[in-house]
């Protein structure tokens, strides 16, 4: 099984891209190499998503399931809520998938373009971290 060591840095702790691709109201793509900062991106976004005075109920998507429930562990000491509204993709698209403000999908190079394509089905915005070294 893979074994993830990250801490889950403040978000004063980000740099300013990624502050900015953390708070974009839009929809956005994420690509880097390993250790660049893609997954702390995906999960800030998430969790202030849930922090909001108004949330927007995302739902954060990762290709395993191990990673899933690392990334739940992180978003849990942030917000509860958040990480209700984490799975792994092929989870939640077997028993949970279902109509979310955003779909935020972490490693989505793992999975084929046809499950990406099919997450429009239940969100108008679907953001995207992805390994450009593995697309």
């Amino acid at each position: 099984m893979p074994e993830y060591y990250f801490n889950l840095p403040p978000f004063d702790d980000l740099n300013s891209p990624q502050k900015s691709a953390v708070t974009d109201d839009n929809a956005i793509a994420l690509s880097g190499g390993p250790g660049t900062g893609k997954s702390v991106v995906s999960l800030w976004r998430h969790i202030l998503n849930h922090k909001r005075e108004n949330p927007i109920h995302s739902q954060l998507l990762t290709y395993t399931t191990s990673l899933a429930l690392y990334l739940k562990e992180c978003c849990y000491t942030q917000s509860v809520n958040a990480s209700n509204y984490v799975d792994s993709s092929k989870h939640w698209r077997i028993h949970s998938a279902n109509q979310r403000a955003e779909i935020i999908h972490d490693e989505a190079q793992d999975l084929p373009l046809a499950f990406n394509k099919e997450l429009s089905n239940y969100s108008t915005k679907i953001s995207y971290g992805a390994d450009n070294q593995q697309l």
